[in-house]
């Protein structure tokens, strides 16, 4: 056989090999663009966020194939659950994706319905009564920031002696009330600083602590001193005499 024949076989069998791999790659394209998904896994620990509600939220939108699938859409999907802070999704080889979320982590709660994050992020779960443990923050729209570094502030001050804010309240006229855990409401002015509230704390050990429970309302928007409002007395029946 002569040397050109031998070279026309051997091109023309290395052109049918080069044709056979062509044509699985593009069949194996062909496969994993229509391949379907299978499932999807929702990875990390959820502690509040509903399993089924979450994999029912991004399964609606990953219903072509695992080639095709927005993974965009998917986290979008994701996020729209009240307790998902964060998503990131990916596609596992062949038929899943992957979704890790991170969940909301609440300090507070922001009014009568939200919880606030240490970012002053303010969300709306559809429950709130585990968290009822929780001081109450309030104010104006645009203010989460402000007020929870104001409950930073005091927070410590009011430990001192013993006792915890369970709401703190600014109002629209930049009026601060806070109300303690034994039931003593506090009063501070627009812009007023901590100074008014250090100098009610070192009174407090010193005279106001003998009675605090006869105490309802302190008002702090004072120059040199607080006002104290008393709880009333229940008034005594005379001896003898039942209501």
């Amino acid at each position: 056989m002569s040397f050109s024949a031998v070279f026309s076989r051997r091109v023309l069998g290395l052109a049918a090999v080069v044709v056979s791999l062509t044509a699985t790659g593009v069949f194996a394209v062909y496969e994993t663009q229509r391949r379907a998904i299978v499932s999807v896994r929702v990875g990390g620990e959820l502690r509040y966020t509903p399993r089924v509600a979450l994999e029912s939220a991004v399964s609606a939108h990953a219903t072509s194939s695992l080639y095709r699938v927005d993974v965009a859409s998917v986290r979008e999907a994701a996020l729209t659950q009240a307790w998902v802070k964060d998503a990131s999704v990916r596609r596992v080889w062949p038929d899943s994706l992957h979704i890790a979320v991170v969940e909301r982590e609440p300090v507070a709660r922001w009014g009568q319905s939200g919880l606030v994050e240490a970012d002053a992020s303010v969300f709306y779960p559809p429950a709130l009564e585990v968290f009822a443990d929780l001081p109450v923050l309030e104010g104006p729209e645009g203010t989460e920031s402000e007020v929870l570094r104001r409950y930073g502030e005091i927070t410590p001050l009011l430990s001192s002696v013993s006792r915890r804010v369970v709401l703190l309240s600014l109002d629209e006229r930049r009026a601060w009330r806070i109300e303690l855990d034994n039931g003593i409401q506090l009063v501070l002015g627009q812009n007023q600083n901590n100074a008014a509230l250090r100098r009610f704390v070192r009174v407090f050990y010193a005279v106001l602590q003998a009675q605090p429970s006869q105490l309802e309302r302190v008002d702090l928007r004072y120059t040199n001193g607080f006002a104290v409002l008393w709880k009333a007395k229940p008034l005594t029946q005379p001896e003898g005499e039942q209501g």
